[in-house]
């Protein structure tokens, strides 16, 4: 890994650490009090970190929640600029994190089909 890889792997750990501090501390929304952070991604271009959460609740809950989120990234970006010390701060950029319920959907087909075999 080059010298640009490694610095981005550790700036990524870094706002991984900060995002749930600021999640957990900061940013007082109901919406988001339980917010868990599965994965923090750098753009290819370095100008927008894509962090992909975790959000208890039904599919309504998890679009006000993302709403939240997505209402708190000016202040989100302030703060890690901040505390990072950046003179650059990428863009936050919030997604759902949809893995765990692909692979409960995988684990329902699979088992469907073993089911059908015997």
């Amino acid at each position: 890994m080059g010298a640009r890889g490694w610095r981005a792997e550790r700036l990524l750990e870094s706002v991984r650490e900060e995002l749930s501090n600021l999640l957990e501390y900061e940013v007082n929304d109901p919406r988001i009090a339980f917010a868990i952070i599965t994965d923090v991604r750098l753009s290819p271009d370095l100008h927008t970190v894509l962090v992909y959460v975790r959000l208890p609740g039904d599919e309504n809950e998890n679009k006000d929640s993302l709403k939240a989120l997505k209402a708190a990234q000016g202040f989100i970006r302030y703060e890690l600029g901040q505390r990072l010390g950046l003179k650059h701060v990428p863009n936050v950029d919030f997604h759902l994190d949809l893995s765990e319920k692909s692979g409960q959907l995988l684990d329902d087909l699979l088992r469907r089909e073993q089911a059908g075999q015997e």
